[in-house]
């Protein structure tokens, strides 16, 4: 009945509060308009300009100024041209939209200056995309805190990188497990408002060593609020949720639940649709509904996202393995695919490719269900349509992949691959009009070598099920 739905829904409530952590101080830092940023830095004469990076096919990335007529990231470059030139109709001034082609060696190249930064706070910090960074301060703050210095404090983060846990624990005052008392939520606060001056310090330093390029950044108790806080203030902002179970629940209450990492566009339909829910607030008031509505694995994902509750892993260690890989993605699968203007030209099937592997590399690092740890894939698969509308697909199965570099690395042979055997058996060059690439075989980022096996074989299969229902009508 749906009483007991409520019943269960109130204990698992009550479970997820009583392990809620507080204590850790999570950052989320971004690049604002990164390729544009980058593009515009080196060509100041563009800096009041609407410019695309990317092609007719389709923007990679648009500035500010561009946005103001509507262009964005993902949309194919002659809509944004379009949007430009008849501003007039929409209460903007015409305007020639500028295309620039993408530079990935060089924007790799300013991704590695920040990560160099970063990696002074968060030697472990984690990276899917050139333009976003997850670094977890807490070890850095408590050092920063009783050394006084970053030059102390990040001798001994890095000195600190193979402690074990137990020497972890006395080196941070075993803020592992902080007792619940005043002092200890007073002390927690204390370390929030220096973690707050520490972002302050990185954003700052990464503008400077970067020649002027701005990020965003968020700062709360666990990853998952820490991305949507970094989109709070854009551009260069930053955004706390303080680590009090009343201010995330402000916080969270009108938040519109698109805005949660890993609910897309047909979840949030379907949510507003079935059970009229558009805002957190509301996914935890209909927190029953959705439990007998939803799958299990789903439902709980869904009611530990409206609490802003996620499992932050303790620091990784130098091998790669967190402390704590018990929850497993929700998703069978993740993909992301776009339409465009038919083109046969290699370097706009190349940007829109990289697009396609950063998109999905984003959405493999929140995936619902690894309690802000993310997930990799073990297959690749690219998705092709032609402009004579025949749908291709090639995939690749091997080790894990998560980051941008990693799946863009297995999708272009896969597209080289098709790219030469249409030349060589149907004489012209391959046009496409769809490209997407899609991740498969998930297991948690942070998974051993085994685990994402042991999970698989844990699943139960349909005959199982039948066995079962052949046995109750018995």
């Amino acid at each position: 009945t749906l009483a007991a739905v409520r019943r269960r829904v109130d204990d698992r409530v009550a479970e997820l509060e009583r392990s809620r952590r507080l204590d850790r101080l999570c950052a989320v830092v971004d690049f604002d308009m990164f390729y544009a940023a980058v593009e515009i830095r080196d060509r100041p004469e563009l800096a009041n300009r609407p410019v695309a990076v990317g092609g007719i096919g389709m923007i990679s990335t648009a500035n500010y100024v561009a946005r103001r007529w509507g262009v964005r990231s993902a949309m194919p470059g002659f809509v944004g041209q379009e949007l430009c030139r008849r501003g007039p109709e929409f209460g903007m001034p015409a305007a020639e939209l500028v295309f620039v082609k993408p530079d990935y060696v060089k924007y790799a190249a300013v991704a590695e200056i920040a990560r160099a930064v970063f990696l002074e706070y968060d030697a472990c910090m984690r990276s899917y995309s050139l333009d976003e960074a997850y670094l977890d301060l807490t070890r850095y703050v408590h050092r920063r805190e009783r050394l006084g210095t970053h030059a102390l404090a990040r001798v001994d983060v890095d000195d600190a990188a193979d402690l074990d846990p137990a020497e972890e624990a006395a080196a941070t005052d075993d803020v592992a497990v902080p007792p619940a008392s005043d002092a200890a939520a007073a002390a927690r606060e204390r370390r929030f408002a220096l973690a707050e001056a520490v972002l302050h310090e990185i954003r700052a330093r990464v503008c400077e060593a970067t020649g002027g390029l701005t990020v965003s950044a968020g700062l709360a108790p666990n990853f998952l609020l820490a991305k949507v806080a970094a989109d709070q203030r854009k551009p260069n902002g930053q955004f706390s949720v303080r680590p009090v179970r009343d201010a995330i629940a402000t916080f969270l209450e009108p938040l519109p639940v698109r805005k949660i990492c890993g609910i897309g566009r047909v979840q949030e339909k379907v949510l507003a649709g079935a059970l009229g829910v558009r805002t957190c607030g509301e996914l935890r008031t209909a927190a029953a509904d959705v439990a007998a509505l939803f799958t299990q694995v789903s439902a709980d994902w869904l009611l530990r996202a409206s609490l802003g509750w996620a499992d932050t892993p303790e620091v990784e260690d130098a091998g790669g393995s967190a402390a704590d890989a018990s929850g497993m993605p929700s998703q069978k699968g993740m993909s992301v695919e776009r339409t465009f203007r038919s083109t046969a030209d290699r370097d706009e099937l190349d940007t829109t490719l990289r697009w396609l592997a950063s998109k999905l590399a984003e959405d493999l690092a929140s995936c619902p269900g690894t309690d802000g740890v993310g997930a990799r894939a073990r297959t690749i698969t690219l998705k092709l349509k032609t402009d004579t509308f025949d749908v291709r697909t090639r995939d690749s199965t091997g080790e894990p992949a998560r980051t941008l570099d990693e799946l863009y690395a297995r999708t272009r042979p896969l597209l080289e691959r098709e790219q030469e055997r249409t030349l060589r058996e149907e004489a012209h060059p391959l046009c496409l009009r769809l490209m997407g690439v899609r991740a498969t075989k998930l297991e948690r980022a942070d998974a051993t070598t085994t685990h994402g096996r042991a999970a698989r074989e844990g699943q139960l299969s349909i005959a199982h099920f039948l066995q079962r229902d052949t046995a109750d009508a018995d």
